[in-house]
């Protein structure tokens, strides 16, 4: 009877996934065949083939196929003679072996990227499509990922209004972590594009010098020009480049609070919204920085 292959405890790691050996191995691209010659081997240190099939449970008509790979990916060595033999590798260099493959694979990958993206591009079609399109977003992490990610692609202008209550009712402090790496790379587009960018902050009386450290601290002392407040309530938008247009949907249940977001291409509609954006721009307080300058 075939014994089986002993499985290494699974452990969690910083963000909280079960991690074990076999489901790192598979994400290097192992298959289930070599994955379980290969925890077969380890203990055994030298073997055949037939007493891994033995231990492992793999079919002697794959196993050689599967050692094979193995011995490709640095994993075992071979020994040449009949019938064959096979060691497994010092675990610290097979794992060298395997992040320098790894690694090999990702350059080679990340030199196709610019012609990929080139001949994508040539694919799409360059100007919006004149029929309207929408689409929702449930929560603060779908809007963060689906709607607030397409501001990394304004290529003219993009205004926000951002009610700052909201932001700090809606998110958790993982929300909050996510939106800051997507806001880096918006303020990354708005460096290299020369986006028009301006930032309306809706605040509730009373809590300017609150809401305008936390837009200073958003966008940096350098962006006060590029910021207004208001106490006027208002709901959440964002236009971008005067075609497409978020809109936050506030719970009913609990005011205040972002349920969700609607993205809406139409250019009428975004026009629209955009001479709103500029009539509470006119009507915003500066930050002190920029007042007192």
């Amino acid at each position: 009877m075939a014994s089986t292959v002993t499985e290494t405890p699974a452990v969690a790691d910083e963000e909280g996934p079960i991690l074990d050996a076999r489901t790192i191995l598979e994400d290097f691209g192992l298959t289930k065949y070599e994955i379980d010659a290969y925890l077969a081997l380890l203990p055994l240190g030298i073997a055949e083939a037939k007493d891994i099939c033995e231990r492992s449970g793999v079919p002697t008509s794959k196993i050689y196929d599967a050692m094979s790979r193995l011995e490709s990916m640095g994993l075992v060595d071979v020994q040449q003679s009949r019938p064959k033999k096979y060691m497994a590798r010092d675990v610290s260099t097979a794992i060298q072996r395997l992040q320098r493959k790894k690694e090999q694979e990702f350059q080679t990958i990340k030199e196709k990227l610019p012609v990929l993206e080139t001949q994508l591009a040539e694919r799409a079609r360059t100007p919006p499509s004149e029929s309207p399109f929408w689409s929702v977003s449930m929560g603060w992490d779908e809007f963060v990922d689906k709607h607030l990610t397409k501001a990394m692609e304004a290529e003219e202008s993009y205004f926000a209004v951002v009610n700052h209550a909201a932001v700090q009712q809606s998110a958790s402090p993982e929300a909050v972590e996510r939106a800051s790496e997507t806001v880096e790379a918006i303020k990354e587009n708005v460096r290299r594009q020369h986006v028009d960018f301006r930032m309306l902050v809706v605040h509730e009386e009373g809590a300017f010098e609150t809401a305008e450290e936390w837009a200073i601290g958003l966008i940096g002392e350098g962006g006060a020009p590029t910021m207004r407040f208001t106490t006027q309530q208002t709901r959440g938008f964002h236009v971008l480049d005067r075609e497409g247009v978020i809109l936050l949907i506030e719970n009913p249940a609990r005011p205040g609070q972002t349920l969700g977001s609607v993205f809406v291409t139409d250019k009428e509609l975004a026009e629209e919204i955009h001479e709103d954006f500029e009539q509470l721009w006119r009507e915003g307080r500066k930050p002190k920085i920029e007042a007192e300058a």
